[in-house]
């Protein structure tokens, strides 16, 4: 592997941190945040080209606002819509501002959610097929933290209300996103566990959420997700053996419960050929699992072979070859 020279996105005088990046069309997207420490910070942004080239200065692309945090940023295939939040004054909580590909702020900026100041929120952003769904964690009743979503339009309005993805007496945050082929999903650090959800383009919770990391009492932090050929990878520092390392959860069949293991046997069953969506499906009562006989929670699964259960008994074998 080739090691590059080092670029230099924003140097001293003011600090830059808690960078964030993602591709556009024919560039990258950096932001960051920019000020004193413990005292005023900016949103900016900065483009890169692929040959390493910086295009801007820095950009001021927040809402003007004393404190801005923790930016981050992702791509419609037409503009960049970046997130942040707000820290010491009011209004504050989740705010966007779109930024097309010049590197140029598009109207003003939004409030995505409502929160009281001197709150860390830590949003994450990721956009799939039509829309955003922006990620948080904020306070409760309970004096916790939560984990909330919103989607987000094109256009920036908000669709339907905020969505309690992980909420109860435990401390949840950290909340990372990325997307699959048609669907989101979110993790989070839990009471020193990595846990995840799935989550659908229109914003509900596809069955419960799940342990991530093993169940050894361990602290473990900062999680973050990928998706690429067909699996999820997760990682995370953990504290094990005196010190720190990076472990992660390579997922080879997504959207599987990996607790159901007993694998379907009646392959005498006459298969179903299909190369879409599975079709005909309606109710509760209804289940699929892969070869494996782990159970899948999309009706859009890689090609494969796979089971439907109804009422508790195998009753269709399904083949999708597309």
């Amino acid at each position: 592997m080739q090691i590059l020279q080092t670029l230099t996105i924003h140097d001293y005088p003011e600090v830059g941190r808690e960078p964030d990046i993602c591709f556009g069309q024919q560039q990258y997207l950096v932001v960051w945040s920019q000020g004193e420490f413990g005292g005023e910070s900016k949103v900016r942004a900065a483009r890169v080209s692929p040959g390493g080239v910086v295009l801007d200065t820095g950009i001021v692309c927040g809402m003007d606002h004393y404190c801005e945090y923790r930016p981050s940023v992702a791509f419609d295939n037409d503009r960049f819509l970046v997130v942040w939040y707000n820290y010491v004054e009011l209004p504050a909580g989740i705010f966007g501002r779109f930024v097309d590909q010049n590197c140029v702020p598009v109207g003003r900026e939004f409030q995505i959610r409502d929160l009281p100041v001197n709150t860390s929120n830590d949003p994450d952003i990721a956009f799939l097929d039509s829309v955003y769904l922006v990620v948080w964690n904020e306070p409760s009743l309970q004096s916790d933290d939560d984990i909330y979503g919103q989607i987000v339009g094109k256009d920036g309005t908000l669709i339907g209300n905020e969505i309690p993805i992980a909420i109860g007496t435990s401390y949840q945050y950290q909340a990372r996103i990325c997307t699959a082929d048609s669907m989101f999903l979110v993790l989070w650090n839990q009471e020193a566990q990595v846990r995840g959800q799935f989550i659908t383009l229109d914003g509900a919770l596809i069955g419960d959420n799940f342990q991530v990391s093993d169940p050894a009492i361990r602290p473990r932090d900062f999680p973050d997700v990928a998706y690429g050929d067909q699996q999820f990878l997760a990682v995370w520092h953990e504290f094990i053996n005196d010190d720190h390392g990076i472990y992660g959860n390579l997922d080879i069949s997504p959207w599987t419960n990996e607790g159901y293991n007993n694998a379907p046997s009646l392959y005498d069953i006459i298969p179903t050929i299909m190369t879409k969506r599975f079709t005909g499906l309606s109710g509760s009562e209804y289940r699929i699992y892969d070869i494996n006989g782990r159970q899948i929670h999309t009706i859009d699964p890689a090609p494969g072979v796979y089971f439907l259960e109804v009422e508790g008994k195998i009753l269709q074998k399904i083949i999708k070859i597309e």
